[in-house]
């Protein structure tokens, strides 16, 4: 192992003991901001808020070990098969809050990509744009 190569863990960070001991959803509650309660949300920040993302996830019953693990009681299991069957969002390839290259879409005008921006989740589309978009998570530029 090349200690020069270690990063920091944040998944989880300051989420407390229910992150780690009890279901990451519970009668449709999730134990953090960090799991999906809407596994097709296509409009999510991932867990380092650095992307919009979705939570990606496939019906598979015969996938889930537990019934504990069933939060939707329909089978549904994310992508990531080592995640306790909890929901994320997965970042969209082209959806970086830093990517600069990007730009904002016609339903928000003022998101921000560069390196001082971040996702943030909030309800902020144009009043009278098209009522079926269900996007909720933008990238903003933001000061400490």
């Amino acid at each position: 192992m090349n200690p020069s190569f270690i990063e920091p863990t944040i998944w989880g960070k300051m989420q407390g003991c229910d992150f780690l001991d009890e279901p990451c959803i519970s009668n449709g509650k999730a134990t953090s901001d960090v799991f999906c309660t809407d596994p097709k949300s296509t409009s999510k920040c991932t867990y380092d808020r650095k992307a919009v993302g979705f939570c990606s996830s496939s019906i598979n019953p015969s996938l889930i070990p537990y019934t504990i693990w069933d939060y939707f009681n329909n089978g549904t299991v994310p992508n990531d098969p080592y995640s306790d069957n909890c929901p994320y969002a997965t970042a969209y390839s082209d959806y970086y809050c830093t990517n600069t290259s990007r730009t904002s879409w016609s339903g928000v005008d003022s998101e921000v990509f560069g390196s001082s921006s971040s996702c943030f989740e909030g309800t902020l589309l144009k009043q009278n744009f098209m009522s079926d978009v269900t996007q909720s998570a933008y990238c903003f530029q933001y000061q400490v």
